[in-house]
């Protein structure tokens, strides 16, 4: 996996490279810093399988919220 890119899996596990990111473009007219946003988080967001197994095992004894809340202020995007 490169860093600031999250490969994408297909249905039967198998890698597909890296993933898109897709916004409607009514979205993007609603919110116009939306693809600032994007590439910002594109990198500096580093979820190898590793890093994903912790945040969804946290998830599960502490609110989800509050583990993606730690996570982004982790990872200074908030």
């Amino acid at each position: 996996m490169r860093e600031g890119r999250i490969s994408g899996i297909d249905h039967d596990g198998r890698s597909m490279g890296p993933a898109s990111t897709v916004v409607h473009k009514d979205t993007l007219k609603k919110f116009p810093a939306m693809p600032r946003l994007l590439e910002k988080i594109g990198t500096r967001v580093v979820l190898d399988d590793g890093r994903l197994d912790g945040l969804v095992s946290q998830a599960r004894s502490e609110k989800p919220a509050k583990v993606a809340r730690n996570y982004l202020k982790e990872v200074k995007l908030i």
